[in-house]
Order: C-alpha cells, then structure tokens, then sequence
C-alpha cells in the first residue's frame, strides 16, 4: 500500500482496513523515506515499510522500456549458472566474469548499465569486453552478441 492515495491517505486506508480484517499483513511501498511516516505506519499497524531504493526505481525504468533487470547478486547466480551449463562453451577459454559481461551485452546491456549491474567501473567492463573479443576472435558488438546466441548463452527474446 502506498501513503498517498487519491481518496485518504494510504496510513488511514490501511487503519481502516486492520478494522475489516485485524490478521491482514500490510507493507508500505513508497517514496516516502522520512521517520514520521515510518512512525505513523506503524503505529496504524503496518508489518513493514520500503522506501524504493534507486535500484528499484532503475528496476522499473529499464523494464518499461523493454530491457531486462535482475539485481546483481540474482544475476551472479543466474548467469553463473546459465553459463556453466551453455553447451559449447569451453569454461577455460573465459573466465566467469567474462561470461557475465558476454551475456550481458549480447543482451543489450551497455557498459555503464552493466558495470552498475555488477558493481565495477565502466573501464573494467571495457577491460572484460577486449578481453573477450581477443580471446574469441571477435570484433564487434554484432559478433559477441551471435557468439553468445549460437553458444546458447541468450536466447532470441
């Protein structure tokens, strides 16, 4: 539930609702971060209160604009075993950083979303990418995108 709502204020409509239903568990979603808030959704019986951190709020940018986002250590483990499990892929020839940054290029991301996606700086990705294009042979973009497709390590959405 959100504090600010159209009709009354989401700290009252949550009141209200702990009247018609006592055992229901309520969590405050807002951009509201300020103590009195916190206070005051408590004290109307509130179970918990999240202020969106910005990772939330990129969450909901990148994905209204038809990109992907999962959070970083989500991420790590999915791609860690995305990636050990693509056919193909020789696990020596990169390492599993390299396969992190490969899959995340060849799914759209740019260098300064990844190296946020995996909190490193920019330059690193751009280290990780030379590496993976000399390593592969590769050039471009196009190539480790395709590379990353016929190894199976994204699909065509």
């Amino acid at each position: 539930m959100d504090i600010g709502l159209a009709d009354m204020s989401g700290l009252q409509a949550l009141s209200l609702l702990r009247e018609k239903v006592p055992g229901v568990n309520v969590i405050i979603l807002t951009i509201h971060d300020n103590k009195e808030y916190v206070i005051q959704a408590l004290r109307s019986g509130a179970r918990g209160y999240i202020a969106p951190s910005t990772e939330l709020i990129r969450a909901v940018e990148m994905v209204h604009r038809g990109e992907v986002f999962f959070p970083a250590e989500v991420s790590q483990l999915v791609l860690q075993e995305y990636a050990g499990e693509a056919a193909g892929l020789d696990k020596s020839e990169l390492s599993g950083r390299e396969r992190e940054v490969l899959v995340l290029i060849a799914g759209g991301y740019t260098s300064k979303a990844i190296a946020r996606e995996l909190s490193v700086s920019v330059r690193t990705v751009e280290s990780h990418r030379e590496n993976i294009m000399g390593k592969l042979d590769l050039h471009s973009i196009a190539e480790l995108t395709k590379y990353a497709i016929a190894r199976g390590l994204v699909g065509l959405e």
